[in-house]
C-alpha cells in the first residue's frame, strides 16, 4: 500500500483480506486508480465514514468487486469511479451526493437496480452504458437532465420514472 500524506494512491493484492481492504484511519482521500492492481481481488468494500473524497478511475475494472457500501458524506463521484466492474451488483449512493460525472458505472454489467440521491440533479453522459443488467432506476430528487448516452445498452431497463421536473433528455440517452 502506497499513502502520501491523507491520500491513498495504491493497494496491492497483499493488501487485501478475505476479499475486503480495511482503510487506514489517516487516510482521507482515494487516489486515481488505487486499486488497480486488485481487479480480481477486491470482492466487498466498505468505504469508512473519515473518506471524505474519491478520485476518477479509484475502482475502474475490479472486475470482482460485488458489493459496494459508502459514507453519506461523499459529495461527488469522479469520472469511471466504478467503470467496468462487472459484478458489481450492489451499491448505495450517498445521501450527500450531488454530482456525478461521466461513465461512473460505464460497463457495470451485474448492476440491476440504483436510487439515485436527492441532490443529484442531472444523469450524465455514459453514466450507466452497458449495465445490461440493469432493471429499476428510482430517483428521489429533481431531476434536470439526462445526457447523452446515459441510459446506453441497458437492455434489461423495465422501470424508471422520469421526473416531472426533468427539462432536458438528451438524443441517444436511452440508446
Amino acid at each position: 500500500m502506497k499513502i502520501s500524506g491523507a491520500k491513498l494512491i495504491s493497494v496491492d493484492k497483499s493488501d487485501l483480506k478475505n476479499g475486503t481492504f480495511e482503510f487506514p484511519a489517516d487516510v482521507r482521500i482515494i487516489g486515481a486508480n488505487a486499486f488497480a492492481n486488485c481487479k480480481d481481488d477486491l470482492k466487498y468494500l466498505e468505504v469508512p465514514n473519515f473518506i471524505t473524497a474519491i478520485s476518477e478511475n479509484a475502482f475502474n475494472s475490479c472486475e470482482k468487486l460485488k458489493s459496494v457500501k459508502l459514507p453519506n458524506r461523499i459529495s461527488n463521484l469522479r469520472q469511471n469511479t466504478f467503470a467496468n466492474c462487472t459484478s458489481l451488483e450492489e451499491i448505495n449512493l450517498p445521501s450527500e451526493l450531488n454530482f456525478i460525472n461521466q461513465s461512473v458505472f460505464l460497463n457495470c454489467k451485474s448492476l440491476k437496480k440504483i436510487v439515485i440521491p436527492k441532490g443529484v440533479t442531472s444523469i450524465p453522459a455514459y453514466m450507466f452504458d452497458g449495465c445490461e443488467s440493469l432493471e429499476n432506476v428510482k430517483f428521489e430528487g429533481e431531476l434536470k437532465s439526462i445526457l447523452t448516452g446515459a441510459f446506453a445498452n441497458c437492455a434489461s431497463l423495465k422501470q424508471i420514472e422520469i421526473p416531472e421536473t426533468t427539462t432536458e433528455i438528451k438524443e441517444n440517452a436511452f440508446e
